[in-house]
């Protein structure tokens, strides 16, 4: 799919800032996903 292709290239484009961010909030989300889960 277009989008995951277009956050790759994000990805590569931007700096390590940007990586650390996005990383940091996948890991949000899933903590949200799991706490959600345990419920």
């Amino acid at each position: 799919m277009r989008l995951k292709e277009g956050i790759n290239k994000d990805l590569e484009g931007k700096g390590l800032m940007y990586k650390l961010a996005y990383f940091a909030n996948l890991k949000f989300v899933w903590r949200i996903l799991d706490a959600f889960k345990q419920n």
